[in-house]
């Protein structure tokens, strides 16, 4: 395991024993999004859960769930499961913009634009990576600026070249 996903697996009994929730669901997100970037997205939606659970019992952790959410939307696109992907990123991205957390409300566009893709659908993701890369522009948030520009370029790329 990586050292994030080891410190995190050490934490969690921890946690769980003191009845830190917040700790508890920042590791469950934590190893959640481990657990998917190392391409194994069933062991991720596992442990998102468990982050989505703590959250909704404690609802003084919302500012994890979020993330949790976009993090269990990215996973189940992993799976192919488009309608849960997209029906948890647009999760992230509402809870997001209620509670004014302007960097999760680009992520989650971000990933809904990934979402959509899935769906086939040209639209929705170019307009998903446009509000991301306002958002972070807004926030001078360089490389994701950086990022989210280039996905966007490529987006236009293959789209005048499928026509």
């Amino acid at each position: 395991p990586s050292y994030d996903e080891y410190h995190a697996l050490v934490s969690l009994p921890i946690f769980q024993q003191v009845g830190d929730s917040y700790g508890l669901a920042v590791c469950y997100n934590n190893v959640g999004e481990t657990y998917n970037a190392l391409g194994q997205p069933r062991s991720a939606v596992e442990y998102l859960e468990g982050a989505v659970r703590v959250c909704t019992a404690d609802l003084g952790q919302v500012d994890i769930l979020p993330d949790a959410y976009r993090n269990l939307g990215e996973a189940y696109l992993a799976l192919g499961e488009r309608e849960q992907a997209l029906f948890y990123c647009q999760q992230a991205l509402q809870i997001a913009q209620h509670s004014g957390y302007a960097y999760m409300e680009g992520y989650a566009h971000e990933s809904l634009a990934k979402a959509y893709a899935a769906w086939g659908d040209t639209a929705q993701p170019r307009e998903h990576l446009r509000q991301a890369l306002a958002v972070f522009t807004r926030l001078g948030h360089a490389p994701k600026v950086n990022v989210i520009s280039a996905e966007l370029r490529l987006l236009e790329e293959n789209l005048q070249s499928a026509i």
